[in-house]
């Protein structure tokens, strides 16, 4: 069975959330595997995009499955989504990095204007390249496209407005896990190339091991973005710049997704490693009144 904390932890999301910015805030997904006789993730609410092996980067391992946990009691149980990815970065000299996901995207997330999870990171691990001295990094979040800035074009990313919260490995000390905010608009249909709105919003160090609640706000009447863990102090970037012209162009209604995203660098010898296994066992939204 799911645990008090995360029951209260739901009244406190709600509460918080609803009275912040006159937002219904209610679950959308607790994992507990009753709603599919074989326990898989509800299709209804969740269809996975991943990106396999791409570009050099090679995919070692990857999961997407509901799992039960023990909790420390040792007798009572939790139910979530394991989503873990690892892989080696291409064995090229260029000092930069590559990407590769996994992902669970919502079929409709066109009014979603929150996105909050309960997310636990049970393994992670990067290694960098000492020739470049270019890091890996290793991340899991949650977000998508809110708005376009000129008018959109259904499949086409070009000018969509990305916010996305998340955890993962700090650019300042690889051992350590750091929940972060960021923004950025796609330059392209495919989003191959973006330009960041703001800066980075670093929200707080995290454990492993234990479970934190994040989230992301598309705050309409403010026209900013809101980034949260825990009950700890809000972070925002403002979009003053960035017109809200239309809907977002990406599919699905901006492609509300969690994601495991790793970005491990490019290195000639030894191959770089990066890493990243999570657990989120409570999504919540809210969409536009």
């Amino acid at each position: 069975m799911k645990s008090l904390s995360v029951f209260f932890t739901s009244l406190l999301v709600v509460f918080l959330v609803s009275s912040l910015y006159a937002q219904t805030v209610s679950t959308y997904d607790n994992f507990n595997g009753k709603e599919i006789p074989q326990g898989y993730v509800n299709p209804s609410k969740w269809f996975g995009i991943d990106s396999s092996s791409l570009n050099g980067v090679i995919v070692l391992e990857d999961i997407r499955a509901l799992k039960t946990y023990v909790l420390p009691d040792g007798v009572n149980t939790w139910m979530g989504l394991n989503m873990a990815l690892r892989a080696y970065g291409d064995d090229i000299a260029d000092p930069a990095r590559k990407s590769v996901w996994k992902s669970v995207w919502m079929p409709d997330g066109g009014d979603v204007t929150t996105m909050i999870a309960s997310i636990q990171i049970n393994k992670f691990g990067t290694t960098g390249c000492a020739a470049t001295s270019t890091r890996s990094e290793a991340k899991i979040r949650i977000g998508g496209a809110f708005f376009n800035t000129d008018a959109s074009t259904p499949g086409d990313q070009t000018n969509d407005v990305y916010a996305y919260v998340g955890i993962g490995t700090s650019s300042d000390d690889p051992t350590k896990l750091l929940a972060r905010g960021s923004a950025f608009k796609c330059n392209d249909a495919n989003c191959t190339t973006t330009v960041a709105i703001g800066s980075n919003q670093d929200l707080g160090l995290v454990k492993k091991s234990k479970r934190y609640v994040i989230r992301v706000t598309y705050d309409t009447t403010g026209h900013k973005f809101v980034f949260q863990l825990g009950n700890l102090p809000e972070k925002s970037i403002d979009l003053t710049e960035y017109p809200n012209t239309s809907a977002p162009g990406t599919n699905w209604g901006g492609g509300k997704r969690i994601q495991v995203r790793l970005e491990p660098a490019n290195c000639e010898s030894p191959r770089t490693v990066a890493g990243l296994n999570a657990s989120v066992d409570h999504v919540w939204i809210g969409r536009t009144p």
